[in-house]
């Protein structure tokens, strides 16, 4: 897997859960 792969899925974890917070 490539790292710029990998950051984005964290990023789309991440972006889900702010989204969850609301």
């Amino acid at each position: 897997m490539d790292l710029s792969e990998e950051v984005r899925q964290a990023n789309k974890r991440e972006f889900a859960d702010f989204l969850d917070q609301d």
